[in-house]
């Protein structure tokens, strides 16, 4: 306060008491603070690029532990970090075909004489994976393989034969028919019915020759002569291996013996059986012997 109200004057005193006077006023200032990070947080989830197959994960703080204020500093350092998570991470792989495989066997409807073969292929060349796009195309070929399938047809049987002659033995008669009219072809069905026919005769007019000629057959000496006739045919075999036998004995006989002959009675022989007419018809006596 100033000493003016009214001041001294004409060798007054000057005015009692303190000009000035010192109070607080705390509640009216700031303390400085500097300004601290908090604690990192924690990684986020690892945010990947499929196309490289890598990946990065981040975290962060602030700077609020605590604040700068009242003319404090800054916190120093960054408030951001990142960081990698490749092993987290896959690359994108997009799928391929394999080669087609061989064509398959002929698939046959013998029904209908058609056929179909296959070949396929798969997506394993490689397998699509970590969002990779599937293989575009067909996955299995077809064609027709009819050529080599055949068409079924089942067996039909014949028109019966005629009536056999009588059998004037059990007098009956016989009709017979076969599988073919068609044949069965290319799995069908085999014929079903039977392929043989018998009934008693009707009329047994032929055999009343029959029966004369069984009895004839019947009688003792057609039994002897027909003996006879088997017996000749089992002996005849036999004689001429016999009569082979003697014949090679009795050539083997004559060789041995003109080989035991002198040369003495060869000579007189020859002397009394041949006459030279020539040089020749000597050499030949000699190579003779």
């Amino acid at each position: 306060r100033a000493c003016n109200n009214p001041p001294p004057q004409c060798g007054g005193g000057g005015c009692p008491g303190s000009a000035t006077q010192v109070g607080r006023c705390d509640e009216q200032c700031c303390k400085t603070t500097h300004g601290s990070y908090s604690v990192w947080s924690t990684w986020t989830s690892c945010s990947c690029d499929f196309a490289s197959g890598t990946g990065t994960t981040h975290r962060s703080r602030t700077c609020l532990s605590p604040p700068p204020s009242c003319g404090g500093n800054p916190c120093v350092g960054a408030e951001q970090e990142t960081g990698r998570c490749d092993e987290a991470c896959c690359k994108t792989v997009n799928g391929g075909y394999t080669e087609w495989t061989p064509w398959n066997t002929c698939q046959c409807n013998y029904t209908e004489g058609s056929g179909i073969q296959n070949r396929t292929r798969s997506c394993t060349n490689p397998i699509p994976s970590c969002y990779g796009k599937n293989c575009s195309g067909e996955d299995i070929q077809k064609k027709s393989c009819d050529e080599l399938c055949c068409k079924s047809i089942d067996g039909g049987l014949t028109q019966w034969t005629t009536w056999t002659t009588c059998n004037c033995r059990n007098l009956t008669q016989y009709r017979f028919r076969n599988c073919s009219n068609p044949t069965p072809f290319c799995f069908g069905l085999p014929c079903t019915g039977n392929k043989s026919d018998v009934h008693k005769c009707s009329n047994t007019s032929n055999c009343s020759q029959m029966n004369n000629t069984l009895k004839t057959c019947s009688s003792p000496y057609f039994f002897i002569i027909q003996s006879c006739i088997h017996a000749a045919w089992l002996i005849l075999p036999v004689a001429i291996v016999i009569a082979i036998s003697v014949a090679a004995v009795i050539i083997v006989l004559k060789r041995r013996q003109s080989r035991s002959t002198p040369a003495s009675r060869k000579e007189s022989v020859y002397e009394n059986e041949y006459i030279y007419n020539s040089k020749e018809d000597e050499e030949l006596y000699e190579k003779m012997g």
